[in-house]
């Protein structure tokens, strides 16, 4: 296992890409080809929004995990998301249609607002188990953390762990 974090490159990555004219979509792609001999996968993770950015690691992927959390603002964000999915594999910038392998539902509460995010979101995606909100889960982040050595045993730790196994198992992977 290989991490490779952002830095602040990646502002300077994202402006050059920005000022590209010509195979902008398809620099992820390219940079990440040799990499695919080396690794059974390789994981991108974006910040939210739309950018070139995003339409970079929407071409370069082979399938797609969508961490939203359980308001209803995130589900309006997703329609533009599923628009642009839709786009990109029309586009003929990918082989195939990209695998949308499901939405990850975070800061999940016990209340009726949550249930009735969680029916909204299925009606346009596959909905992997769910994290629930917990105090460990905001102690890690504000301590800089992961969240599995932080309270390996806490709630939202488990949570992790099942939805992991989830997309393994999904992908084909483990």
């Amino acid at each position: 296992l290989d991490i490779l974090p952002a830095t602040n490159g990646l502002d300077a990555a994202v402006k050059e890409l920005e000022n590209k004219l010509a195979g902008r979509e398809k620099a992820l792609t390219k940079t990440l080809a040799p990499l695919r001999e080396i690794y059974e996968v390789i994981v991108v993770d974006c910040p939210p929004g739309i950018s070139v950015l995003t339409v970079n690691v929407l071409v370069a992927a082979d399938a797609l995990i969508i961490p939203v959390e359980a308001s209803m603002m995130s589900t309006f964000a997703l329609r533009d998301l599923n628009i642009l999915i839709g786009e990109i594999n029309d586009s003929g910038y990918r082989a195939e249609d990209l695998k949308v392998v499901g939405v990850l539902p975070t800061k999940l509460r016990a209340n009726t607002s949550t249930t009735l995010v969680l029916a909204e979101l299925e009606k346009h995606f596959p909905v992997l188990p769910g994290i629930r909100q917990t105090v460990r889960a905001e102690e890690a982040v504000a301590a800089h953390k992961l969240l599995q050595d932080w309270s390996p045993g806490s709630t939202a730790a488990d949570d992790y762990r099942v939805a992991a196994e989830k997309v393994a198992s999904t992908l084909g992977i483990g």
